[in-house]
């Protein structure tokens, strides 16, 4: 009796877990087949308002809920690339979810993209204001992605993100430093394994510690070795030449850039690089 009492307990336990299961399959199933309708339906602007509109009414009846202001900015993100009107929205969802830290990211995305499309447009009018307009976006996203590490330390990709940031501003020393700190976190995430073993090269190289720079672009080109392309293993090895080179190591140097050649001899300027390092000059 007890064990038929046992295996009727574990029975209802199965059916219970069984159903919880098959209550989280269907509620992704149906948020999966929600965004597919999304899709389908909007195809215009007379779309794309039904839709705002109709989340809007659900908004009337749930004022509290942050994925509904949410859902507006992800359309006029996605579908419009309004991104100033996206980011109206997201803002309204973050301040419904001030703890949501991903929330905040939705609303830097949005300036971003923002300054993107003011570069480009300055781009194309050859605008005199494109490095004042590139230097005002490069100064917001290490804002944002400070933010985003500080919310955030263990997500090594946000950690990369901010050092390859703090390199472009390497006109400045302590934005280089603080590249190579960022960058010697993110190398322990194999995704970014290989481009912060680059980076880190690189941003030695530019304090003039060309071993410690060589030494990393070895490391890039091992981590690398067999699944790497052949334009990323050139890069590599084109920017460790250059390294040698700036070190005196002119015959190394020689050596790598010849290899290069082997492989492309039209590789950017490589040819007139071993020319003159033939020559002990860099």
């Amino acid at each position: 009796q007890r064990d038929l009492a046992a295996t009727e307990t574990m029975n209802k336990g199965f059916e219970h877990t069984k159903e919880k299961v098959m209550r989280g399959v269907m509620k992704n199933a149906d948020r999966a087949a929600e965004l597919e309708r999304d899709q389908h339906i909007i195809k215009t602007d007379e779309d794309l308002q039904a839709q705002v509109e109709k989340i809007q009414i659900e908004m009337g009846e749930n004022p509290t809920d942050p994925k509904l202001p949410k859902k507006i900015g992800d359309i006029y993100f996605d579908f419009k690339k309004d991104y100033k009107t996206a980011r109206e929205w997201y803002q309204k969802a973050a301040a419904l979810a001030p703890q949501d830290s991903v929330m905040r990211d939705k609303v830097d995305d949005c300036t971003i993209r923002m300054h993107d499309l003011q570069i480009d447009h300055a781009l194309k009018a050859k605008d005199p204001r494109l490095d004042e307009y590139r230097a005002t976006r490069l100064k917001f996203v290490i804002q944002s992605f400070e933010r985003r590490v500080q919310d955030r330390p263990t997500d090594m990709s946000l950690r990369f993100q901010l050092g390859r940031a703090y390199f472009l501003a390497q006109g400045t020393p302590a934005f280089l430093d603080k590249s190579i700190g960022e960058f010697q976190q993110s190398v322990k995430d194999p995704k970014q394994k290989i481009d912060s073993h680059l980076y880190l090269g690189q941003a030695f190289q530019k304090k003039k510690m060309f071993d410690m720079a060589d030494a990393q672009y070895q490391k890039a080109e091992e981590a690398g070795s067999g699944i790497m392309s052949q334009d990323r293993l050139l890069f590599i090895q084109y920017n460790r030449a250059i390294c040698l080179a700036e070190s005196g190591g002119f015959p190394k140097a020689v050596e790598f850039g010849k290899k290069i050649m082997e492989q492309n001899i039209g590789y950017k300027d490589i040819s007139e690089r071993v020319e003159r390092w033939q020559k002990n000059q860099v």
